[in-house]
């Protein structure tokens, strides 16, 4: 079902997929323990998810960009303000899922049983994949869809009979663009299906995921070795993406990290000198390093409180 129109001045196009069924035969699952005793086993199964729904809902909102060409006013560029077009919300919901684990005899009996209190996590992993997955994708659409219709948009508001002081102006929060990375961006590549061999801040001031090192004999010193990058200089990274997916939750970013997939892709955002010696300060209990307005920690502010350090080794 696919709804359009100009009942408000931002909302363009709602579109709306129910009662979505799929039957997944010979589905390939694996588990893979990363610390010891290290166990893993794989298999077939056969899932069958029903009653799931889709939801997107595109807004036309807008942005400033700068004149080509102009001459800056008080040392600014000219800007003006032009529409883009957004997706504002995304939702999927999934109402059953029926997981069945292949094979005969006591053990396999056993495992389902154990499968279908794992029903609900499923569901959640495999909603929360949909989500990222129509997130990512729609950024190349609409980074198109802008380019192209960026000659036609006055005769488009004309026609919906809409005016620029209608839009709300473009957030953080909406998607109009493909996912890019920044230049102090470094991408690493697993390919044994071996733990990553990461140690990971999850409680850091700044909300995101935090490297504190790539212990010695790791898989991830193994990686940095092979592509000749020092692997301390990711102390106090940022995990940004995985696999070319960026997370809006941390959890859904260890859930990607967790998973024993291989080949994994891994976009760091590397750090400062000051921001990696105030996540190593934090690790360490150093509650003597003086801190910025940015969220790092201060001695003088945060004296007398006891340092709570929340870490995950994957």
């Amino acid at each position: 079902v696919i709804e359009g129109g100009s009942k408000t001045a931002k909302e363009l196009l709602t579109i709306d997929v129910s009662d979505i069924s799929a039957l997944l035969n010979d589905a390939v699952w694996s588990f893979e323990q990363t610390y010891l005793p290290y166990l893993k086993g794989k298999g077939k199964s056969n899932v069958k998810l029903s009653e799931g729904s889709i939801r997107l809902t595109f807004e036309l909102r807008r942005r400033k960009v700068q004149v080509e060409d102009s001459a800056p006013v008080d040392g600014e560029p000219q800007t003006v303000w032009e529409p883009v077009l957004c997706l504002n919300d995304r939702t999927c919901s999934i109402g059953e899922v029926d997981l069945t684990l292949q094979g005969e005899g006591k053990v396999t009996w056993i495992l389902n049983k154990l499968a279908q209190i794992f029903k609900a996590p499923l569901r959640d992993y495999v909603v929360r994949t949909i989500i990222n997955v129509l997130t990512n994708r729609s950024g190349v659409l609409l980074e198109k869809l802008n380019e192209n219709l960026g000659r036609y948009w006055g005769l488009i508001m004309k026609t919906a009979k809409i005016s620029m002081d209608d839009l709300v102006e473009v957030s953080d929060d909406v998607v109009t663009k493909r996912n890019t990375f920044n230049a102090n961006e470094v991408e690493l590549v697993w390919r044994e299906r071996l733990p990553l061999g990461m140690n990971l801040l999850t409680n850091d001031d700044s909300g995101r995921l935090k490297v504190v090192d790539f212990p010695r004999g790791s898989q991830a010193r193994k990686v940095c070795t092979e592509k000749k990058i020092d692997a301390d200089i990711f102390a106090g990274a940022t995990v940004v993406a995985v696999n070319g997916s960026r997370f809006e939750e941390q959890a859904d970013l260890l859930d990607a990290l967790r998973d024993p997939s291989r080949p994994k892709s891994v976009h760091f955002a590397l750090s400062n000198a000051e921001d990696a010696e105030r996540v190593r300060s934090f690790v360490e209990g150093d509650k003597s390093f003086g801190g910025d307005d940015n969220g790092a920690l201060s001695g003088e502010d945060k004296e007398s409180e006891e340092c709570s350090v929340s870490m995950v080794e994957i």
